[in-house]
């Protein structure tokens, strides 16, 4: 549905920031992509 890389990226960026751990951000590769 969304280009992956760049919406992934930013997701799991804001992941990462607020310290919340999902399943979805490990299983998909946003930054090597």
């Amino acid at each position: 549905m969304v280009p992956d890389g760049f919406l992934w990226g930013v997701s799991r960026s804001a992941f990462q920031i607020e310290g919340v751990t999902r399943d979805d951000a490990p299983l998909v590769p946003g930054g090597r992509a």
